[in-house]
């Protein structure tokens, strides 16, 4: 149940509005609709990313909606 809410507040599909790579590190902001708001609000996060034995991999992501 708290899995199917968590998806809910977040957005299916997203653009990347920017990307800064630094080496085997890299933040991305990226941007998309949240269906599950009343007015489809539009969501930013800021994505940490690090390289580890040749792929890119998730460190941190933060959402402001």
């Amino acid at each position: 149940m708290f899995l199917e809410f968590f998806q809910e507040g977040h957005p299916r599909t997203t653009t990347i509005a920017s990307a800064n790579e630094n080496g085997d590190t890299a933040e991305l902001t990226v941007e998309g609709e949240v269906s599950g708001c009343m007015d489809r609000s539009l969501a930013t996060a800021k994505i940490q990313m690090v390289k580890e034995p040749g792929a890119w991999k998730v460190k941190l992501e933060s959402w402001k909606m």
